[in-house]
């Protein structure tokens, strides 16, 4: 009986820490400089969904931009359209431990202030689920 209870103990720990990883999961950054740069917020809510939450920074007294959404998650990529003045389009493969994140689009397009563009490569950060403000 105890050894039983260990087993079922054990699986509910492996469970928990699959649910935790869940493929892309995490807090992901692009450093511009010391203050400045963008964070990527990204959770997979199921296989092909992806809640996204990508804040960029210049600094203190900067301009700064926000995106966030659900997107369609497909062979690690999702791709953010926004059409309000102007197209813009933000992709993000993800691949080890990072994500190449692409722009297309003006600023202003995308919702950020002037001279605020969300392209480079992110380094994972962590792997915990992350809490989104929006």
């Amino acid at each position: 009986m105890n050894k039983m209870i260990v087993f079922l103990f054990l699986m509910q720990l492996s469970l928990v820490s699959v649910a935790k990883s869940n493929g892309v999961t995490g807090t992901y950054k692009l450093k511009w400089s010391k203050d400045a740069g963008c964070v990527l917020k990204a959770q997979q809510t199921k296989q092909d969904k992806l809640q996204f939450e990508l804040n960029c920074d210049e600094g203190f007294g900067g301009n700064s931009g926000l995106a966030f959404g659900v997107l369609d998650f497909k062979d690690n990529v999702a791709v953010f359209t926004r059409n309000v003045s102007g197209l813009c389009e933000i992709t993000f493969k993800f691949q080890n431990n990072s994500v190449e994140v692409t722009q297309n689009g003006m600023d202003v397009y995308c919702g950020f202030g002037m001279g605020i563009h969300a392209s480079g490569n992110y380094r994972l950060d962590n792997n915990r689920n992350p809490n989104f403000k929006y």
